[in-house]
């Protein structure tokens, strides 16, 4: 297991107190899904699976949230339209995903892995359960989305992410100022967070 950057960890828990206390105040129902702390030994065997590291600022987040308690009653918790996915999650939709493209689409085997549909390099951390994921490129570590019907795109929102941190920060601004991250905003209606595409 690799020791977690203690700078970045602060700054994600930092990012993440802001997060839980705008949902506890404006959608408490959405707040009741977050997950439990995950474990380091789990994430530190998806790495060995999945034969990426996963940057420290995913690490730091799955560490205070492993994803997400699937409720009847309401969404679960996530970013941009997504729920969020543990590290069991995303170790199987990786797995998946890799057993549905596992060729490279360029041509004479030549291509960025960044412009196919999947590549096995990114980290599926989010999920629209309509076959659509976000995305953290784990060589680049800046996020992105891929969807059923082909695309892979670092602008998710039609904005560029530089990283899964900004996200939280992102997220967390949004949601304390009434703003977007590009086209998505976060609003509370009837007690649980929902993502308004404007």
């Amino acid at each position: 297991m690799r020791k977690l950057n203690a700078k970045v960890a602060r700054a994600v828990d930092r990012q993440w107190r802001r997060i839980e206390a705008w949902l506890k105040t404006n959608a408490p129902r959405s707040h009741r899904t977050l997950g439990k702390p995950g474990e380091p030994e789990v994430i530190a065997a998806a790495e060995a699976e999945m034969g990426s590291l996963f940057p420290d600022d995913l690490r730091a987040s799955l560490l205070r949230h492993d994803g997400v308690v699937h409720l009847d009653d309401v969404g679960a918790f996530g970013f941009l339209g997504n729920s969020n996915a543990s590290v069991r999650e995303i170790r199987d939709t990786w797995r998946q995903l890799c057993l549905i493209d596992d060729e490279d689409d360029g041509t004479q085997g030549f291509t960025d892995p960044r412009t196919e549909w999947w590549d096995g390099r990114m980290l599926p951390f989010g999920s629209d359960g309509l076959g659509n994921h976000l995305v953290v490129d784990s060589v680049k570590r800046d996020v992105g989305d891929t969807d059923h019907e082909g695309v892979m795109s670092f602008t998710p929102g039609g904005v560029r992410i530089r990283s899964y941190y900004a996200l939280l920060k992102a997220t967390a601004d949004a949601m304390e100022d009434g703003g977007t991250i590009g086209y998505w905003k976060p609003e509370a209606v009837a007690g649980v967070l929902r993502w308004k595409a404007l």
